[in-house]
C-alpha cells in the first residue's frame, strides 16, 4: 500500500468512525505510528482532516479534497440519478466529452448501451469501465492529477480537446452558488473542463442537489456559459429566474417503457 492509498483509507476510516486514533490506524494499517503522524500532516495540509491530541476527525464545512473513491461513494444515489437523467440527452452517434468528476462516471453504463458512440474522457477510471464496450474511446492522455489520481491533465490533455469537437460535454464541480457561480477544489482540473466546454455544441452541468448554495475556493464558469443543467431536486426559484434561457432538468426522473425519457415544456422530466 502506497502513501496515496494508505491516506485513502485513512479518510475513509475517519469519515466512517467520526474520530480514529493514531494507534488505532497503526494496528489496522500495518504500519508504525510515526507514519500515520506523516500521513494526517498532509491529510491535515489538505484540508481534510482537523487533528486532535492521539488521533484526527474529519473537517466539517468548507472544501475538503476527499479521495476520489470517496466522493464517488458520497450521495451515490443522487449521482446515479443525475447521471440517469442526463443519459437522455445522448444520442447513437454523438461524439461525447467526459470529464474526470465522480458524477460524471455514473454515465459510463448508460454511453456503454448506445451505438456509434464516441467518448473522450480524461477520467481514468471512466476509461477503465468503458473499455472493451463497443464505444469509440479516446483518452486525453495526460498526467495524473496529484490531488484527484484519477484525472488525467495538463499540455497533453489539452491539446487532443483542442484538436476535436464534441456534440456535448457532460461535467461537474463540487458547487453551484446562489448566484449561479460553479466552482471547484482541484485547481488543476479547471483549465481542461473550461476546454471541453469551449469545444462542445453543448454543455451539460451535472449537479446533484448536495452542490446547491455552496462555494469552493477555484471558479470553473457559471451559469451563463452552460446550456443544460441536470439536477436531482428542484433548481431554488431565484436561480432560475436569473437565468431564465437555461434549460433546467431538475425534477426526479419517470422511464417511459422504451428506456428514455420526456420532457415537457418547463424543462422537468415527465412521464408520458
Amino acid at each position: 500500500m502506497n502513501g496515496w492509498e494508505r491516506q485513502r483509507e485513512i479518510m475513509r476510516l475517519a469519515e466512517e468512525n467520526g474520530y480514529v486514533k493514531v494507534d488505532f490506524l497503526a494496528r489496522r494499517l500495518h504500519i508504525s505510528e510515526s507514519s500515520i503522524r506523516r500521513d494526517l500532516l498532509l491529510l491535515e495540509a489538505n484540508g481534510e482532516i482537523r487533528r486532535t491530541y492521539g488521533g484526527a476527525e474529519p473537517t466539517r464545512g468548507g472544501a475538503r479534497l476527499i479521495p476520489y473513491d470517496l466522493r464517488a461513494r458520497q450521495n451515490e444515489g443522487q449521482k446515479r440519478t443525475v447521471a440517469s437523467i442526463a443519459s437522455s440527452l445522448v444520442s447513437d452517434g454523438d461524439v461525447v466529452f467526459l470529464d474526470g468528476s465522480t458524477t460524471a462516471f455514473y454515465l459510463v453504463d448508460h454511453l456503454a448501451r448506445l451505438h456509434g458512440l464516441t467518448v473522450v474522457t480524461n477520467s481514468l477510471s471512466a476509461a477503465l469501465a468503458l473499455s472493451g464496450t463497443q464505444v469509440r474511446l479516446l483518452s486525453t492522455g495526460g498526467r495524473p492529477n496529484p490531488e484527484n489520481p484519477s484525472a488525467l491533465g495538463g499540455p497533453q490533455a489539452e491539446r487532443l480537446i483542442s484538436e476535436m469537437h464534441a456534440d456535448v460535454v457532460f461535467f461537474s464541480a463540487q458547487s453551484l452558488s446562489g448566484d449561479g457561480e460553479i466552482t471547484d477544489c482541484f485547481e488543476e482540473e479547471i483549465a481542461l473542463r473550461r476546454l471541453m466546454c469551449r469545444r462542445a455544441s453543448r454543455r451539460v452541468f451535472l449537479c446533484d442537489g448536495s452542490k446547491l448554495g455552496k462555494t469552493s475556493p477555484y471558479t470553473l464558469c457559471d451559469l451563463g456559459d452552460v446550456d443544460t443543467v441536470v439536477c436531482d431536486q428542484p433548481i431554488p426559484e431565484p436561480l432560475r429566474r436569473a437565468y431564465p434561457t437555461l434549460e433546467w432538468i431538475d425534477h426526479p426522473v419517470s422511464h417511459r417503457g422504451d428506456g428514455t425519457f420526456s420532457q415537457n415544456p418547463s424543462g422537468k422530466i415527465s412521464e408520458k
